[in-house]
């Protein structure tokens, strides 16, 4: 069974990735500079095996919800992200997870 390092461990995870949604909500239609970062790091948590379920939709949530807010202006607005941030968003959003 899961020990009691593991269950701190995703009780963590999922502070940190509510901190990071937090992050991302925080400008629905405006990329400030932490957010690029905060979703590069949403993309990590959403593809790591161990990730609870609720957290892993949580990001997807999130990162789609982004996505969606900021499509009249995409074109400008993904001058702010490097391409490794990119592709993290475009992972997330586009990736379908199978139980």
């Amino acid at each position: 069974g899961t020990g009691k390092g593991e269950e701190e461990r995703a009780r963590r995870q999922r502070i940190s990735v509510s901190v990071l949604c937090a992050a991302v909500h925080s400008a629905p239609y405006d990329v400030p500079p932490f957010v690029p970062p905060a979703i590069q790091s949403l993309s990590r948590h959403s593809f790591e095996s161990a990730a609870p379920i609720g957290v892993r939709d949580m990001v997807k949530k999130t990162c789609s919800d982004f996505k969606r807010t900021h499509v009249d202006n995409w074109g400008n607005e993904k001058e702010k992200f490097t391409r490794e941030q990119l592709e993290s968003l475009d992972d997330v959003v586009t990736c379908q997870y199978y139980a």
